[in-house]
């Protein structure tokens, strides 16, 4: 599946010095969030709010999921976990923080190939991660073939 990353502050994932609080730290490494495919069929849309620390050296620890449809938060759950943070230079580990993903899908179907596998993925800080697809519609599938007949009429 082909995803887009737009970036509006800062570099990758990265927070910028001006917006940050002592609670907040620069985001290194993360993977890049999808739609899952089987919401995405469904048309399951929504926000999910996430809570977790980050500790001394920047590892994720203790995520729970907060609010959202079911059918996103394991897919949510697992891009948070993957974040990798700058080291603190102070002792103290940072309280929790929260973020929310926001799963969206765009008005209408694919109307090519390229679209129908486009994940387009807004960061706009840590805290908020916006994941935008189209539908996949039922015109998309192909129709089932009906079954062949023999020369008596019965299906093979």
């Amino acid at each position: 599946m082909r995803a887009i990353l737009v970036v509006v502050l800062g570099g990758l994932f990265s927070v910028p010095a001006f917006a940050q609080s002592p609670a907040d730290r620069v985001l290194i490494s993360a993977l890049l969030p999808q739609y899952p495919k089987a919401p995405r069929a469904a048309r399951i849309t929504g926000d999910v709010r996430v809570s977790f620390r980050v500790d001394r050296v920047g590892n994720i620890k203790d995520v729970e999921v907060l609010s959202g449809p079911v059918a996103l938060r394991k897919a949510t759950e697992e891009y948070v976990r993957s974040w990798k943070f700058e080291p603190s230079s102070s002792a103290d580990e940072a309280g929790k923080l929260e973020t929310q993903f926001r799963y969206r899908i765009t008005l209408g179907c694919a109307e090519t190939d390229t679209d129908k596998d486009t994940t387009i993925v807004t960061v706009r800080t840590i805290h908020n991660v916006e994941i935008a697809t189209t539908a996949i519609c039922t015109d998309d599938l192909e129709p089932p073939k009906p079954a062949a007949k023999t020369k008596k009429g019965t299906e093979q």
